[in-house]
């Protein structure tokens, strides 16, 4: 049976691994000239069950209207007169009602539990080198009714059998991670996930698609999508190198998934959220000796930063300015001033900025089986969870398709 998968970020490529071992006959279409150019090629590098939570939460509504419109907030909109954007913001708000977002919440820990398990059964199986690291993920706060609110959400965690950080006070933060001295006395307190881990995104979809192509996965790359004729006995996919006729298709184009979908009257509520980062290579010893070798959350300012080598990326920062994938100075400066305020040792000299589009639902949760079309699939959505939950649903996707060929 023929499966088509579109993209070859790390949902594609996941997807495609997944359908491979599966014994699907597979081709991959991508835009691209290799995989993981576009929202998986600089991300955050956090594989973060203990993040997994969406952004919409209580409180978050006031806290919006606080950032809108200043360039160096957390979140920045950029108004537009477009109602796929309102649309998605009433969306947003509406999920950051208490019952909603511990229904999602709850979703998504499952969902990127599940991930983490065949994250780590894959690399019990396959050779793939990305910089990881099992050190787990440090959350730190700064403001202590900020903590208590995180506290409450650890507790519920916990109660529901979940137990995925522990509370940690300020010596202990800095018994596990020295490098953030220069804030101690700031600290509130804090938690640690010990079974969270890091690695390249990039990296690691360049090596999947490389065992993916050995084992017999067709790679189309630098080849676009241009339309979606579903069939009853197959599914066109159109392109500008010629059309792909296969059994079914799995649409993972991310934040451009809509564009295509919307084509045969499909619907996706999913919305490009910019994210950026900041790639540090540290050429010096002070900056290796002063970076972090756990990666660490700073939650009030929603910025990350993981150790990948020799290399330091920083990513932060929610931007709704649609498909505009200009890098601001604006909103690199924030993390080029937090790099400053706790690690000054690190020279940003060869600091390569960079900012790519979240594929965000509402809800965070993404859209992941079937549609209207029998032969079309989604597996798409993944707003900043992507690298945490692509393993999930690409087994979610590969077993629906399973099930048409029984």
């Amino acid at each position: 049976m023929r499966v088509c998968v579109l993209g070859a970020g790390i949902a594609g490529v996941t997807t495609a691994y997944r359908l491979n071992r599966e014994g699907f006959d597979v081709t991959v279409v991508e835009r691209q000239s290799c995989a993981a150019m576009e929202t998986s090629f600089a991300n955050g590098a956090q594989l973060s069950v203990s993040n997994a939570q969406p952004w919409a939460q209580p409180g978050m509504v006031l806290k919006a209207l606080k950032w809108v419109f200043k360039e160096d907030s957390s979140l920045f909109i950029r108004p537009a007169l477009s109602w796929r954007e309102w649309y998605w913001i009433a969306g947003f708000f509406a999920n950051c009602r208490a019952g909603a977002a511990e229904r999602n919440t709850a979703a998504l820990v499952k969902l990127c539990l599940r991930s983490r398990d065949l994250y780590y059964e894959m690399l019990e199986r396959e050779n793939i080198e990305f910089d990881f690291s099992a050190r787990g993920v440090l959350h730190f706060y700064l403001d202590g009714a900020e903590y208590e609110r995180a506290k409450r959400l650890g507790a519920w965690l916990a109660d529901d059998g979940r137990v995925l950080r522990t509370v940690v006070d300020a010596p202990e933060i800095l018994r596990i991670e020295p490098a953030l001295e220069r804030i101690a006395d700031r600290v509130v307190g804090g938690f640690y996930a010990a079974e969270d881990a890091t690695g390249d995104a990039h990296l690691f979809c360049r090596a999947l698609a490389t065992i993916c192509r050995d084992r017999g996965v067709e790679f189309r790359y630098d080849t676009a999508v241009t339309g979606l004729t579903p069939g009853r006995g197959e599914i066109v996919v159109g392109t500008d190198g010629g059309a792909v006729c296969a059994d079914h298709a799995v649409c993972c184009l991310g934040s451009c998934s809509p564009l295509l979908l919307r084509s045969v009257g499909v619907f996706v509520n999913v919305y490009p959220v910019k994210g950026y980062s900041l790639t540090i290579q540290m050429e010096d010893a002070a900056s290796l000796e002063a970076a972090p070798s756990v990666s660490v959350l700073d939650d009030r300012r929603k910025i990350v930063a993981s150790r990948l080598g020799g290399r330091l990326r920083v990513a932060g920062t929610a931007e709704l300015d649609g498909y505009n994938l200009d890098i601001r100075r604006s909103r690199i400066e924030p993390l080029m001033r937090w790099v400053r305020e706790l690690f000054p040792q690190i020279s940003l000299e060869y600091a390569v900025p960079w900012a790519g589009l979240r594929p965000a639902t509402p809800s965070n949760l993404p859209y992941v089986g079937k549609t209207r079309h029998p032969r079309l699939w989604l597996n798409t959505g993944h707003g900043s969870l992507g690298w945490t939950s692509a393993m999930a649903t690409a087994e979610q996707v590969s077993h629906a398709i399973m099930k048409c060929r029984v």
